[in-house]
């Protein structure tokens, strides 16, 4: 509760992101895995990147190329908010390894383990998906037609379910 107040007030946007990845991830859940309870996956969409708390504002903010240094801060931060939330009442280790997991991806381009190979949950993976929807309508007024043409490129990089299900929302 007061992590997420924190992250929310730590920048404009914070709180719709984390809400629309959340909202996102229990439409997917709720889609492809009805029988599963909606609680988990709605907290780890809302607390997915409360890990960015403890990466300089200005890495965050910056619009140039990172270096190195830069993109180890911005990568941990799944691993980092996976340790807060491991141990914290209401969210507990699947939620944390679930945002662990988020920027991971099935071909092992991921972060922060690349794990790849579907050796990762398949919360994480709606996590993965929830977030990268989110991104793309963060970034355009057309994000139903990019996220079409995107997700065609990367098709190695989800589970066909998800894909499908995408495809089927953004027409």
């Amino acid at each position: 509760d007061t992590l997420l107040t924190v992250y929310a007030d730590s920048a404009a946007g914070k709180l719709m992101h984390a809400v629309g990845v959340s909202l996102i991830a229990g439409a997917l859940t709720a889609s492809l895995h009805p029988e599963r309870p909606l609680g988990p996956v709605l907290v780890a969409g809302l607390m997915h990147d409360v890990g960015e708390l403890y990466i300089d504002p200005a890495i965050l903010g910056t619009t140039e190329r990172l270096t190195p240094e830069q993109w180890r801060h911005v990568v941990a931060h799944p691993a980092i908010a996976a340790g807060l939330l491991r141990e914290l009442p209401g969210a507990g280790s699947g939620i944390a390894q679930a945002v662990l997991q988020h920027h991971e991806r099935l071909d092992g381009l991921g972060f922060p383990a690349g794990v790849g190979g579907g050796h990762w949950s398949s919360t994480g993976q709606v996590l993965a998906m929830a977030e990268l929807m989110m991104e793309m309508l963060d970034a355009s007024d057309r994000a139903s037609a990019q996220a079409r043409v995107s997700l065609k490129l990367m098709h190695t990089q989800f589970d066909r379910p998800l894909l499908d299900w995408v495809d089927r929302c953004c027409r």
